[in-house]
């Protein structure tokens, strides 16, 4: 599990947490928009480790969202 995947202690670690986590989110599906468009202008398919680390990026998010449920 990711270091910043712990359990919350206090309210500002709360809300610097609910910061990292929505910059994570943005920065993924940009990735993701970047991603999509080269694939359609180059007709070329996404590097493989890429597309393993996009999924590891959002596996860590899935979980990380958990604490804010």
């Amino acid at each position: 599990m990711p270091a910043y995947c712990v359990e919350i202690e206090d309210k500002e670690k709360d809300v610097t947490f609910k910061k990292l986590l929505n910059i994570t989110k943005e920065v993924v599906e940009a990735l993701e928009t970047i991603n999509s468009f080269l694939v359609q202008e180059t007709n070329l398919e996404p590097d493989k480790s890429y597309l393993e680390w996009l999924a590891e990026a959002n596996k860590i998010i899935q979980e990380a969202e958990k604490y804010f449920k």
